[in-house]
């Protein structure tokens, strides 16, 4: 249902008992030297690439609101979606 409207979900981690077990954690297995997760990426590390482990988090950012009529996301909004609508 999350890829439909293109938001990754996270699942598998929302089983009870791993959040359970986690709560117990100390933060320092949670994050060490400013890398998040990473007692989760330690348990994987051996499946995937060295890119992949020490990438950074990236948030998901949605396109940018604008009022501005010369904007081409507004003319975009306005036209394929706000006319569509009525």
């Amino acid at each position: 249902m999350e890829m439909v409207h293109s938001v990754e979900g996270r699942v598998p981690f929302l089983d009870h008992k791993l959040v359970e077990f986690i709560t117990t954690l100390p933060s320092s297995l949670k994050i060490r030297n400013m890398n998040e997760k990473y007692i989760l990426r330690e348990a994987v590390r051996p499946v995937i690439t060295n890119t992949v482990y020490t990438r950074k988090k990236h948030p998901f950012v949605a396109p940018p609101s604008t009022n501005n009529t010369e904007d081409p996301m507004f003319t975009f909004m306005h036209e394929y979606i706000i006319l569509n609508i009525k």
